[in-house]
């Protein structure tokens, strides 16, 4: 058998096992008989037509999940301030990404992504502080993050290059992953409450390279998202659906 065909084969399989059900059912509503004939026309029909219908959607889907940008292949999704996405590919994605957080001019707490060689539902997202539930805000997560807004607010200017800084840096290290299973799955989960460290106070420029570097060497797809910032103040923060 060719080794073109047999990724097919499960196709072939479903179409006569959905084809005989389809064929059984319509035989006994008919004639009322539990009996009905291998070689039906109907049968074997509906199993072709199946077939088709499976090696067709295996072709096209995939077809549909290329960047917009060149046309290769893509698995990672951007969303826009303006709440539409984008389906790109990594090189594409990662220059958009850098571009729109080079303009924010907003104040912006950022934890770097740590996302190097994880697999699976992660995404790298922006949270309006507007946007964000009041329960949220109140916990120690979200204390941490008040107060390291009114630092950015406070300090005048980036650490590094002395440009006015806009960015409350959580680096590398800042936080641990906790092993915790869901569905039978395990998974990392960030656990950004232990933070002990107080925010590197930076400017766009000096943290952008760092957080492309994190996400660019992310061994899964951002199908759950990268979102840019849309408004005057917020965090981005990594996670996992």
């Amino acid at each position: 058998m060719s080794p073109r065909f047999f990724p097919y084969l499960p196709f072939l399989f479903f179409s006569v096992c959905l084809s005989a059900i389809i064929s059984f059912a319509a035989h006994y509503l008919r004639t009322g008989q539990t009996s009905m004939d291998s070689r039906s026309p109907l049968l074997w029909g509906l199993a072709a037509g199946f077939f088709v219908l499976f090696v067709l959607c295996h072709k096209v889907v995939p077809l549909r999940r290329r960047c917009c940008l060149c046309q290769e292949k893509a698995g990672d999704v951007l969303v826009y301030p303006n709440h539409k996405s984008k389906r790109l590919c990594r090189t594409h994605l990662l220059q958009e990404f850098k571009e729109a957080f080079l303009k924010f001019e907003g104040e912006m707490v950022v934890f770097y992504p740590a996302l190097e060689s994880k697999e699976g539902p992660y995404f790298y997202q922006f949270w309006a502080i507007k946007d964000v539930p009041r329960e949220f805000m109140e916990n120690k997560v979200g204390s941490l993050v008040k107060r390291a807004l009114l630092s950015v607010s406070e300090s005048g200017s980036c650490s590094k290059c002395g440009r006015m800084s806009t960015v409350a840096y959580f680096g590398p290290g800042a936080f641990r992953w906790e092993a915790m299973k869901t569905g039978g799955v395990q998974w990392d989960i960030p656990k950004f409450e232990d933070i002990t460290r107080e925010p590197a106070l930076l400017c766009n420029r000096c943290v952008v390279d760092e957080i492309v570097y994190s996400l660019r060497h992310f061994n899964g797809c951002f199908s759950e998202a990268v979102i840019l910032p849309y408004a005057e103040r917020g965090v981005f923060l990594p996670g996992i659906n």
